[in-house]
């Protein structure tokens, strides 16, 4: 049985030479598609189909020889495919369960044989790097984690998107299959890898550890730093014989000890 790896190709403008070496983004949320990468806000949403998976549109596909024909169908955020009957007639349920995480489906159509379907990736875990010269942003590649079937053969995905200011979906995607990959299959579609929205922030913050640390789903700084203050403790002091909540005194426990002692109180320096 043949094993790919899948790899979606934006192509744009800008065309990275061979020997530039992708390094990881600063962020990427793979609920959200959303991310940063060398200082640019990216959104691939509506790339890896995330806003609403179509058969007709989330989809690259060749022909084989002797016939065969073979189609990747994909959705790599936030939960993956739907059900296997919503892909194809041959994805069984079982291994496409609704919103079950995989990304990648690969259908092989033979001549005078049954259809074949297997899921090749998994959204959880993605990890998204980039290449460009300088501060530009010429190539996303979308690392989907591998997956291995029941009958443990493993298969992996990768989306690589070279990014194309502007272009507007619908997009459509083609591939050459492994013709110039041997362990991958290359599809090619260009695509704007900002998803063509108005600059965001990228970063919010969230409470941890009693400090505002940044999250791409966070909140403001401002409403982090007004819930994350480091609780200030409540302090008693004995009056007349009772504790009473009260500044510079101690803890509760010290507070009914001193109060058995007339006369007395206890502070805190």
């Amino acid at each position: 049985m043949r094993v790919y790896s899948l790899v979606v190709i934006a192509a744009g403008l800008i065309h990275p030479t061979a020997t530039q070496v992708p390094r990881v983004c600063e962020r990427y949320d793979e609920q959200s598609g959303v991310g940063v990468c060398n200082g640019v806000r990216i959104n691939l949403s509506t790339i890896l189909c995330g806003d609403g998976f179509s058969k007709d549109l989330c989809k690259a596909s060749r022909k084989l020889q002797f016939g065969e024909a073979e189609t990747f169908y994909f959705k790599g955020t936030p939960s993956g495919l739907p059900i296997g009957s919503q892909i194809d007639a041959a994805c069984v349920n079982g291994d496409f369960p609704s919103n079950g995480g995989v990304a990648v489906a690969q259908v092989i159509s033979q001549v005078g044989s049954s259809v074949l379907c297997y899921p090749a990736a998994d959204v959880k875990d993605t990890i998204v790097s980039f290449e460009g010269p300088g501060d530009t942003l010429a190539v996303v590649n979308v690392a989907f984690h591998s997956h291995t079937d029941g009958a443990g053969i493993e298969r992996s995905a990768l989306i690589r998107i070279q990014c194309n200011p502007g272009k507007a979906p619908p997009y459509t995607y083609t591939t050459t299959g492994d013709d110039h990959h041997s362990q991958y299959y290359e599809i090619n579609v260009e695509a704007d890898c900002t998803g063509g929205s108005e600059p965001q922030p990228t970063t919010g913050f969230r409470c941890w550890n009693n400090a505002c640390i940044e999250s791409i789903s966070g909140s403001p700084r401002s409403e982090c730093e007004a819930v994350c203050q480091e609780p200030i403790p409540v302090t008693y002091v004995c009056k007349g014989g009772n504790c009473e909540v009260g500044a510079n005194g101690g803890t509760l426990a010290d507070c009914k000890k001193v109060c058995r002692m007339e006369g007395v109180n206890i502070s805190v320096e």
